[in-house]
């Protein structure tokens, strides 16, 4: 007697698409709670009266754990499920930033910024690895939806939290409590996740495959795709992090009201291009999509900085082409590592989470030392390296593709010798 098949809706069960919409709510927590940046790291800084090398660096800690953690992390979630590691990590950011609220010292918010990045690397590679499993069907249609989420909750999350942190007038500790509060919510929906759905990889296929992290951590295309992912990354925490303070010290801006609202735009028209550009990124091929929105990016943020606070609509739009820049890579890796992406992702996102925060120490040293304006303008330099490091991993693409090509044409004229 045959098997009924499940029926399948967009290529997916309903178990798996019950997965999607967990994986999409989980990311879309996490959006809110890392967009929070861009209104307590403005509110430290004033409270505690930090200079612009020092907020580099407290910029920096906060990627500390998140490092450290990334490798051991991949681990755990291919060999416990992503259930137990997104569980773990909305549980870190309840006790860090719960802590932050209660405990009102400097010290304490360096530990809190530490401890919050192991919480955001169980979050990240966790989901992102989870999803380069579970999305098969319309790949960069699935991919960029979760960042899509990824993007809303960021939409959301400065101006939540902004008026959270005002209304309790509390300083900082308003937006640690509001981080806090939307973790909690979170922790419960990760509890849902299926047991059968939540491992990376199946247990007999984990024994016969010989390639683990540290091989992937020797591969150069692993390397490449993890500095474009830190340039990508590098970018988005300068918009959080950094605009604020560039748009508050230049044209008066205040963080918890206009800067809080800028940064929402920008994740506003970055979450709007995550629900259309998986379509066209689809139709157009993943690498011409990449060349096109980094070339439009340099130019609508040379525009924007040239034109000064008349140009300030140029930088909110740049979030419209930053957008897919991040899945469309992750991508690009299912195609090219295939069976072995879980592991390969987890050595990506290691390799991104130490160049982002050299780039977030290099802009408070530019800030310190050569003035406000040009920490934020720093982005076209990075989006320039990212541009140059594209076109060495699509010369990479190409051979492999050449030489699955020859393999291909080989088993072809080896199977019609045979026939003769």
């Amino acid at each position: 007697m045959e098997e009924t098949k499940p029926t399948l809706y967009f290529g997916y069960t309903a178990k798996q698409l019950m997965c999607c919409v967990i994986c999409y709510f989980g990311f879309l927590v996490f959006g809110g709670t890392d967009a929070s940046r861009s209104v307590f790291f403005p509110l430290i800084q004033s409270y505690y009266h930090l200079e612009y090398d020092f907020q580099g660096i407290l910029v920096s800690v906060s990627s500390v754990g998140y490092t450290i953690f990334s490798l051991f992390v991949g681990y755990l979630a291919n060999r416990l499920g992503v259930k137990w590691t997104m569980i773990l990590g909305f549980f870190i950011l309840i006790l860090t930033f719960g802590g932050g609220v209660v405990f009102v010292k400097l010290w304490f918010v360096f530990f809190s910024l530490i401890v919050s990045g192991i919480g955001n690397v169980f979050l990240d590679v966790g989901t992102n690895t989870w999803a380069t499993v579970l999305f098969q069907s319309h790949k960069a249609v699935m991919m960029n939806m979760l960042h899509c989420f990824y993007g809303l909750g960021a939409t959301i999350g400065p101006v939540l939290t902004g008026y959270i942190s005002r209304r309790m007038n509390i300083s900082y500790r308003g937006a640690f409590f509001a981080t806090f509060a939307y973790c909690v919510l979170a922790l419960f929906v990760s509890m849902l996740i299926p047991k059968s759905e939540s491992k990376l990889q199946k247990e007999e296929e984990e024994e016969k495959s010989d390639f683990t992290i540290l091989s992937a951590l020797k591969h150069p295309v692993v390397w490449l795709l993890g500095f474009a992912q830190g340039c990508i990354a590098g970018t988005e925490t300068i918009t959080m992090s950094w605009a604020p303070i560039y748009l508050r010290d230049l044209y008066g801006w205040d963080p918890e009201t206009r800067g809080a609202r800028f940064v929402s735009v920008f994740f506003l028209v970055y979450t709007i291009s995550r629900v259309v550009s998986g379509f066209f990124i689809d139709y157009f091929g993943g690498m011409r999509s990449l060349f096109l929105y980094v070339c439009i990016l340099i130019t609508l943020f040379v525009i924007g900085f040239v034109l000064g606070e008349r140009g300030i609509p140029f930088l909110m739009a740049t979030g419209f082409f930053i957008a897919p820049l991040f899945p469309t890579l992750l991508t690009i890796a299912m195609t090219y590592f295939q069976k072995n992406v879980s592991k390969c992702t987890c050595a990506i996102l290691f390799i991104y989470m130490i160049v982002s925060p050299l780039i977030q120490l290099f802009v408070g040293f530019i800030m310190k030392h050569m003035g406000t304006a040009w920490g934020y303008r720093f982005v076209v330099v990075v989006m320039s390296l990212l541009l140059i490091d594209l076109l060495v991993i699509n010369c990479f693409l190409k051979k492999k593709e050449k030489q699955e090509e020859e393999v291909k044409n080989l088993v072809t004229n080896e199977v019609v010798l045979s026939v003769c």
